[in-house]
């Protein structure tokens, strides 16, 4: 009997060292506009892409892909953001307002917290691009 709790205990507390807190892969949205007028997205199925809904609500949950890339789609227009952060680092940021700006952003949220000046967690980056560093890709 010894020999059972002895294994189940050690069982147990091999699974709770090894055991690492889950990291998110997205950062979520508060809100999103587009010339001061508020806009509302809906998440397409099995994509990471988000279309302009006329439904006057706000979702649950929008967010933004980390390490890949993002499409907001506003009539035939479509912003892509792709975040750039390195997998080592706390990943604990929250979005206010999300400007659309029709064009392809990469945003490298490491140098954006640098300019944030933000040494506290969660960041919370108030007016999404225009906060951070980014390169627009079609300047390219």
């Amino acid at each position: 009997m010894k020999i059972l709790i002895s294994i189940i205990f050690m069982f147990l507390l091999n699974n709770l060292c090894i055991a690492q807190p889950l990291r998110t892969s997205a950062i979520t949205v508060d809100s999103i506009f587009y010339k001061k007028q508020r806009l509302y997205f809906a998440k397409q199925p099995n994509s990471n892409n988000y279309k302009y809904s006329q439904a006057k609500k706000q979702y649950s949950y929008v967010g933004i892909s980390v390490n890949s890339k993002t499409n907001f789609i506003y009539k035939n227009d479509t912003m892509q953001i792709k975040l750039l952060f390195d997998s080592y680092s706390p990943l604990s940021f929250h979005i206010k307002n999300l400007h659309f700006r029709k064009g392809y952003y990469t945003v490298n949220l490491k140098e954006c917290i640098e300019r944030l000046n933000k040494n506290t967690y969660p960041i919370i980056i108030k007016n999404f691009p225009c906060d951070c560093l980014y390169r627009n890709e079609e300047d390219q």
